[in-house]
């Protein structure tokens, strides 16, 4: 995969990127992720496009990662030499998961005849229910198609305008592309827990109000003094969640990371993603500053696949725990599995399964790793 940084992304750089970009590749056009400290240069994204008769779609995010590296400013350009059937759709408010998933595949249908393909999908970070509407997408294509992709938008988890088009620069919305021949996203984050598992007895999308019917941050105290010996109090429970989240544990023994953000007065916890209803919970506990794990387990994923690039999503809460540790990691990754190259952007929660052809699942905590050629 060609890719392209501008750290300024300043007028004159896109448009001679776009420019030179659109006479090698008539049918082409490129995905595009902006570093948000940088997000009014996406007027001039679109204005050069336009002017170079070349698509561009693409989002905002916290940071940009390119060549292993993060960046909190500047845009991360990558080329597609012949640009593939997208749309970016406008999500109504207070939609149902139901209704978001009819919309996308009334806007963007796929063609249940065409070769393997990868959807890459990129949701808002501010709308509350996408591991529901991938689970409600799943159920109309199946396994036609694989799964990959995150939420964008602002680490503060403010509503911004995230993605965008040629045209269109908007909030509360999808942006959906078909990828010709890709296996879809490699996802991995090994933390670890403990045996004791709990039901969440009383949940609403990302609020979990009672585990065990009892008051959910009660429950949360209790398991990380028994299991972690940590004194957690109102005061400091933010300094821990992102250290010790919730994990929803699957059938398959496998869990799905929850990481607790916020919580109300009466005890109840909310999380950067849903949390069903009678979901079995158990307390997480993040992987070592110095843990291999992760990587070894993508290098050796991606050792059965051909590719030229790995375009990583890697979640903001990850680092939030692992600090300064973060950047050694995907350093780490990028020697490990040179000369393939690691691009990629910060995000907000990550899509794909947990194995190669596994169920789409929402996730935190990751890294997700999809293999370009």
């Amino acid at each position: 995969m060609e890719y392209r940084y501008l750290d300024q992304n300043d007028e004159n750089a896109i448009n001679a990127l776009l420019q030179e970009w659109s006479s090698k590749h008539p049918q082409g056009g490129a995905l595009v992720y902006v570093a948000e400290r940088d997000k009014d240069s996406i007027s001039r994204v679109q204005q050069a496009a336009k002017a170079n008769n070349f698509p561009v779609v693409g989002g905002v995010f916290p940071e940009v990662i390119v060549d292993g590296v993060m960046n909190n400013t500047g845009a991360l350009y990558m080329l597609l030499p012949k640009m593939p059937t997208n749309s970016l759709i406008s999500i109504p408010e207070q939609a149902d998961a139901t209704e978001i998933a009819a919309l996308i595949t009334e806007k963007f249908p796929i063609d249940e005849n065409s070769d393997t393909n990868s959807v890459l999908m990129l949701f808002d970070g501010m709308i509350p229910n996408v591991a529901s509407v991938i689970d409600a997408l799943y159920l109309e294509w199946g396994d036609d198609v694989k799964y990959m992709g995150s939420n964008v938008g602002s680490e503060t988890f403010q509503s911004i305008p995230c993605l965008f088009n040629n045209d269109r620069f908007i909030a509360n919305a999808a942006l959906m592309m078909l990828i010709p021949n890709s296996d879809g996203a490699i996802v991995e984050h090994n933390y670890r827990y403990m045996e004791k598992e709990m039901p969440a007895t009383s949940t609403m999308g990302n609020r979990i109000s009672t585990i065990d019917w009892r008051p959910a941050f009660e429950v949360y105290q209790e398991l990380a003094a028994k299991q972690y010996n940590l004194e957690i109090n109102k005061d400091n429970f933010y300094d821990f969640g992102v250290h010790y989240p919730f994990g929803i544990v699957k059938a398959d023994g496998e869990a799905l990371i929850r990481i607790p953000v916020g919580m109300d007065d009466d005890g109840a916890l909310f999380c950067v993603g849903e949390v069903p209803e009678n979901s079995m919970l158990t307390l997480m506990k993040a992987i070592p500053a110095d843990s291999p794990d992760t990587t070894d387990s993508i290098q050796n994923q991606l050792s059965s696949r051909n590719a030229d690039a790995l375009m990583v999503f890697y979640c903001a809460g990850r680092r939030m725990h692992l600090g300064a540790s973060s950047s050694q990691e995907l350093t780490e990754l990028r020697d490990k599995i040179a000369p393939v190259h690691v691009i990629g952007a910060l995000s907000l929660g990550e899509i794909g399964g947990s194995k190669q052809d596994s169920y789409p699942l929402f996730h935190n905590a990751t890294i997700a790793a999809v293999p370009c050629r």
